[in-house]
């Protein structure tokens, strides 16, 4: 059974120009969502600064890398904390 779609007559004439703009746009949104989960991601963060206490409990890093990095690790997770938090608020705004 063929199924068949009825399409808008400026859809049809549009297509080749307005096409692969939707299509960048749609690939462009696919993008920033998966950036912005793993920038988001809390989780990912704490398992990275495990990992760096692991590898200077092991010795392969100095402390001075160690607290570096910890430090922007921390930094980065307030960030997120911070970020969701006002996110959170922004949605208990009338609107």
């Amino acid at each position: 059974m063929e199924r068949v779609i009825a399409m808008d007559p400026f859809d049809i004439i549009t297509a080749p120009v307005l096409g692969p703009v939707q299509v960048l746009q749609r690939l462009g949104r696919k993008v920033l969502d998966f950036t912005m989960s793993s920038a988001y991601d809390e989780t990912q963060l704490l398992e990275e600064i495990v990992r760096l206490q692991v590898r200077y409990d092991m010795g392969r890093i100095s402390t001075e890398t160690f607290y570096r990095r910890h430090r922007a690790l921390v930094r980065q997770a307030n960030m997120i904390r911070k970020a969701v938090s006002d996110a959170g608020d922004q949605s208990k705004l009338p609107g």
